[in-house]
């Protein structure tokens, strides 16, 4: 992310595990373990290098203008010090176990974005950073520098020449002073999600990038969905497609940024409804059940569990292949943490799931059982089944749909358990088939 792109020249990673050395591949494709005769542009130190003498010796490998990346903290950075190098920006790792957010540690101002930046679900994890964005505002920073990543460069001519702030800049027409990066989990479809932010904090733009082709794919999907969304009545609560172009291994989408004013919802209101409903909208058309994408899932080879298979079972014996249902476009993940709540309504985000003919009442299902089986509390699943009846029954009249609760929810919880298997949907199955005449 912050490093020049140039995969034509060799990264020496020191004291790295297997599983970052693999990472780096994906951008890199000569990466020496060990120093040769050469002398590098890169060289990144990891965790496992405890020894300054060794240090020392490593930095007379760094080729003029080279940058040095050091992950972690420790007396490392006196010996670096020492040799003259200059520090170009030290960013805090967040949570200090597993990393994925990276702050820049320049001003109280950025840290303070950075540390709104990413709205985690648990609540410890609401907690942890409601602490740190405590302690920042009085000026303590000492928790963030425990678990740090540092860039240094031997130049005083380094340049930014040739990197992602770089290109962000120029498409958007005004100058990157930093990134703040959340790099989410290392799925094989993983999208590193950053924040440009311009020397006085007034213009910031989402840079989305894939490093994988089924990163990219999705990447795509979600720009499709936003230039849909574009021509909506809701294209004010979504945000807008800046650019999308490859640069070096990576693939880069630029969109708008939302205002972090208010916070999430945790609770469906009629805020949700009321876009679910204008979401409805959006590509509307009547379908045979059988050719929706949530129905050819049954098709397909599955190893369910017997609960589940038998719902599946159910649905084919009960013959609904050939019953009409209104599809129409659908978020894919619309939950909590992809939605900042305002007074007069929600703006939506993270449009990489969107189906452009969802089934309806899925989103609705999926922002309730996620919050409860992510976050909490666990209400039990004739409790939720209940508010997922009554939330859906009120987007149908809303949006004008009909709704068949059996149908819409035994197909979402297929679908769900492929995505996210786990018992409490075996759970909801049971119910569902106990309750399915009430």
């Amino acid at each position: 992310m912050l490093l020049p792109v140039d995969d034509s020249k060799s990264v020496l990673a020191l004291g790295m595990t297997a599983e970052e050395i693999t990472v780096l591949s994906r951008s890199y494709h000569h990466i020496d373990v060990l120093p040769s005769a050469h002398r590098y542009k890169i060289i990144i130190i990891g965790k496992e290098i405890v020894d300054d003498a060794s240090t020392g010796n490593y930095l007379s490998c760094l080729a003029d203008e080279g940058t040095l990346v050091v992950v972690g903290s420790g007396n490392i950075r006196r010996e670096i010090k020492r040799k003259g190098l200059i520090c170009l920006g030290d960013y805090a790792a967040l949570p200090p176990k597993q990393p994925r957010l990276f702050i820049p540690l320049t001003s109280k101002k950025i840290r303070e974005i950075g540390i709104s930046f990413h709205s985690p679900g648990s609540r410890r994890s609401k907690l942890w950073l409601s602490l740190a964005r405590k302690l920042n505002a009085i000026g303590i920073i000492e928790h963030l520098r425990r678990n740090t990543v540092s860039f240094w460069s031997n130049s005083v001519n380094f340049s930014n020449k040739n990197t992602i702030k770089n290109w962000i800049s120029e498409r958007v027409g005004w100058e990157v002073i930093d990134l703040i990066i959340y790099a989410g989990s290392d799925a094989v479809d993983r999208k590193i999600t950053a924040l440009a932010i311009s020397s006085d904090c007034n213009k910031k733009v989402i840079a989305r990038i894939a490093d994988t082709d089924l990163g990219t794919l999705a990447i795509k999907r979600e720009s499709e969905a936003l230039k849909r969304l574009a021509q909506s009545s809701i294209n004010n609560l979504v945000p807008s497609l800046i650019a999308e172009d490859k640069y070096g291994p990576y693939f880069i989408q630029l969109q708008s940024c939302f205002p972090k004013s208010a916070g999430q919802c945790r609770k469906l209101s009629n805020l949700h409804i009321r876009f679910l409903a204008e979401l409805s909208k959006i590509n509307r058309i009547k379908t045979p059940v059988n050719q929706t994408a949530e129905w050819k899932m049954l098709s397909a080879p599955l190893e369910l569990p017997d609960t589940i298979n038998n719902m599946a079972t159910n649905l084919v014996k009960n013959g609904v292949a050939g019953k009409i249902v209104e599809c129409h476009m659908s978020h894919g993940d619309f939950v909590p943490w992809n939605i900042i709540c305002e007074q007069n309504g929600i703006l939506v985000y993270d449009w990489e799931n969107s189906n452009p003919t969802g089934f309806p009442f899925h989103d609705v299902f999926h922002f309730i059982y996620r919050q409860a089986a992510l976050v909490g509390p666990w209400p039990g699943s004739l409790a939720l089944l209940k508010a997922m009846r009554k939330s859906a029954a009120c987007l149908a009249h809303e949006s004008k749909i009909i709704f068949e609760p059996v149908l819409a929810l035994s197909l979402w919880c297929i679908k769900e358990y492929l995505c996210k298997p786990d018992s409490r949907l075996i759970e909801l199955a049971i119910e569902l088939n106990r309750t399915k005449n009430e």
